[in-house]
């Protein structure tokens, strides 16, 4: 469902490849487990506490990280665009992004003994 005549998936198939990579894991699996959905009752279903905590824990910093990616995409367009002048700045929030989303994947990574 959608607010527009087309869907999210198509709206991002048309603004490109760049949007239609981050559609799954940014907008469509997030929605599946956010949502009251059979997926989301029956995810982790059985997992012990410790396991199920690390995959969700991993799950969130994926999709804050591929949400960061899809917001700062917009923000460059629109820096383009408009002419903003802010490519330093966005520069600089690409890296802190980078940094903040590669370190917490890293913490958040189960550990094997």
């Amino acid at each position: 469902m959608s607010w527009d005549k087309h869907s999210i998936g198509a709206m991002a198939r048309k603004a490109g490849d760049l949007y239609k990579a981050l559609y799954l894991g940014g907008y469509a699996m997030p929605n599946l487990h956010f949502h009251a959905t059979l997926i989301s009752a029956l995810y982790l279903e059985g997992a012990d506490e410790e396991f199920a905590a690390s995959a969700r824990k991993r799950e969130a910093y994926s999709n804050l990280g591929q949400a960061s990616a899809i917001m700062l995409l917009v923000m460059k367009e629109q820096n383009g665009l408009f002419k903003l002048g802010l490519d330093q700045e966005l520069e600089e929030a690409e890296k802190a992004i980078a940094d903040e989303c590669f370190q917490d994947r890293r913490e958040a990574a189960p550990r094997h003994s």
